[in-house]
């Protein structure tokens, strides 16, 4: 006679408060286990989306960076340059129009645009020029308009200057009479973050990716006068050792800056095809991503790097739980031998007994979750009580703000949806693992030893 699924229920119900001791460590176990991981996940993702916020902020709200082809099809070639064969450089930017054109209508798709273009000339020094559409947004008006006619416009941090070491004595000597400022780039607090008042804080920032202290921008305005620099700094370098000689691209490059309004569509363009668990879909890399003024793309680049590390805690939990589960379940069926001779004179069959345990371990995975709900609850009670005010603090001195960024909980539903599967996965495993336990042979053996 088989039993009625109401039965069946019951029975499974009633393991629950029988084995209680046993029930309670398995619920306790796991919930703090995979709460400990949804609690880290929530506070790094908060951290993480307020830090991005306040990155933005730094830029005007928009994500600049520079493109650049990995394949090896540049459109320069290489030229030996010394003082006789100076005449043969070519300093026009020149650009590859086939990577432009993919680069629009890949970046089309995200909401992104090209808003000029960047170009670079290493002599002893690195020239890093930016059109003036591009450096517009950090450009103080009364500055250029104040800058005199035979001045190179360059953007930089507010306290940038020269080195005063040996090695930097004939750069600062060509370039320091050369160039005027005419705006400042965003630079972050790194010494506030390391201060005794954010101790508890320093490892999670110190990981935050930094800018670099030393970055020259130089601004092309169009009329030609950057290209007559750059030559000019060539010659007074070469002037310095007549003898001197340096290989040199031909031509100048020109590379596409795009900006973004929104590091979600940023983090879709860089990474493509999410799939469930984080991982994403494979794409060839055919360019490189940089940041240009700030370091939300390095941001959102540490950001998907903890996928993995969220997969590998995912798995080692879900291992430890299925441990602690089997163990748990084989001393509960050598309890329960003559309770499972006692349904099986009753008319139930070995399935119908699978089902009572089965129903027995899924109620305490569904107990498990519950209970990991009520820990969370009390973290984030603790999180706005505590942290949340120190740590949008410590993320507007990081980011040199003048207004403290809202905090927000961020609780990625994948994460949730991940842990409650991999929580009631456990049951099936658990019961397939020790299933060979309930049958009548195993059982005859066990009253047999007892």
């Amino acid at each position: 006679m088989s039993m009625k699924l109401s039965d069946t229920l019951a029975l499974s119900w009633k393991n629950v408060f029988y084995h209680k001791k046993r029930s309670l460590n398995v619920i306790i176990t796991i919930s703090i286990l995979f709460s400990t991981i949804l609690a880290y996940s929530i506070l790094v993702k908060s951290i993480e989306k307020l830090a991005i916020s306040a990155s933005i902020s730094q830029t005007k709200n928009k994500i600049y960076l520079t493109v650049q082809n990995t394949e090896k099809n540049s459109v320069t070639g290489e030229i030996t340059i010394t003082n006789r064969n100076l005449s043969k450089l070519n300093l026009s930017p020149v650009a590859n129009q086939d990577s432009i054109e993919d680069i629009k209508k890949e970046i089309s798709e995200y909401n992104g645009k090209i808003v000029g273009f960047y170009k670079s000339y290493q002599l002893d020094f690195p020239y890093q020029i930016i059109d003036k559409q591009v450096a517009e947004s950090f450009i103080d008006k009364n500055l250029w308009s104040n800058m005199p006619q035979d001045k190179i416009p360059v953007i930089t941090m507010e306290d940038w200057n020269f080195p005063d070491t040996p090695d930097y004595k004939d750069k600062k000597n060509r370039l320091e009479n050369e160039i005027f400022k005419v705006g400042f780039i965003p630079s972050l607090n790194t010494k506030e973050i390391t201060s005794e008042k954010y101790t508890f804080l320093a490892p999670l920032f110190q990981g935050l990716p930094k800018n670099m202290k030393d970055l020259l921008l130089f601004i092309d305005d169009g009329t030609g006068k950057i290209e007559k620099f750059i030559k000019k700094q060539i010659e007074t370098y070469l002037q310095e050792d007549t003898e001197k000689n340096f290989v040199s691209q031909n031509q100048m490059e020109a590379s596409p800056v795009i900006t973004f309004s929104s590091p979600d569509d940023l983090s879709r363009y860089m990474y493509p095809g999410k799939t469930f668990l984080g991982i994403r879909d494979y794409r060839e890399q055919k360019y490189t991503y940089q940041d240009l003024f700030g370091t939300t793309v390095d941001l959102i680049s540490n950001l998907e790097s903890l996928n993995s590390l969220f997969i590998i805690c995912f798995l080692i939990l879900l291992l430890i739980t299925i441990i602690i589960t089997l163990v748990t379940l084989s001393h509960i069926i050598e309890e329960d031998t003559s309770i499972i001779t006692l349904y099986r004179a009753f008319g139930a069959s070995t399935p119908n007994i699978c089902l009572i345990y089965l129903l027995y371990l899924f109620e305490l995975m569904i107990l498990s979750v519950i209970s990991i709900f009520f820990f969370i609850t009390f973290f984030l009670i603790l999180l706005v009580l505590f942290f949340s005010g120190t740590i949008s603090e410590a993320l507007m001195n990081f980011y040199n703000l003048k207004q403290i960024p809202q905090f927000h909980f961020s609780i990625d539903p994948d994460t949730i949806i991940t842990i409650i599967i991999t929580i009631l996965v456990v049951a099936p495993i658990s019961l397939l693992l020790s299933i060979k336990q309930f049958s009548p042979k195993q059982i005859a053996k066990r009253l047999k030893e007892d």
